[in-house]
């Protein structure tokens, strides 16, 4: 985050906190993502 001081400029960094299933959860819909994206790029490229 930046804040705007008289001296310039103030950059903070924001930290969050994300519990164990919401990190599991996001990962596991990525590379789920990731692999359905992969298998229609190869099925497509693998047609003759």
């Amino acid at each position: 985050m930046k804040k705007v001081t008289p001296d310039g400029v103030l950059v903070e960094l924001v930290e969050r906190e994300v519990s164990f299933t919401h990190g599991l959860v996001y990962w596991a819909l990525l590379l789920t993502l990731v692999v359905m994206g992969s298998l229609l790029i190869f099925r497509r490229r693998d047609v003759v």
